[in-house]
């Protein structure tokens, strides 16, 4: 039986997201890690990480609204 060089099955395989602190954090725990990051399964979200989500999406939404109207501030958004 012939087995690949293991170069050649890692690059078969999908490529590593670059490295976060989240995913430092995660690789404390290797199965937390194999599970969010190379299964991609989709854990339970506490009440703060739901409420910084929410945080970033309403900040985005507000910068792209600054960059579409050239402005540095808009208090009535």
């Amino acid at each position: 039986m012939k087995t690949q060089p293991f170069y050649e099955a890692v690059s078969e395989r999908k490529s590593i997201p670059p490295l976060s602190q989240s995913r430092y954090g995660d690789m404390a725990c290797e199965t937390l890690y194999v599970c969010k990051h190379v299964q991609g399964a989709r854990l339970g979200e506490s009440e703060p990480a739901a409420r910084g989500i929410e945080i970033h999406q309403v900040l985005a939404s507000y910068i792209d609204h600054l960059v579409r109207t050239r402005r540095a501030t808009d208090l009535r958004f």
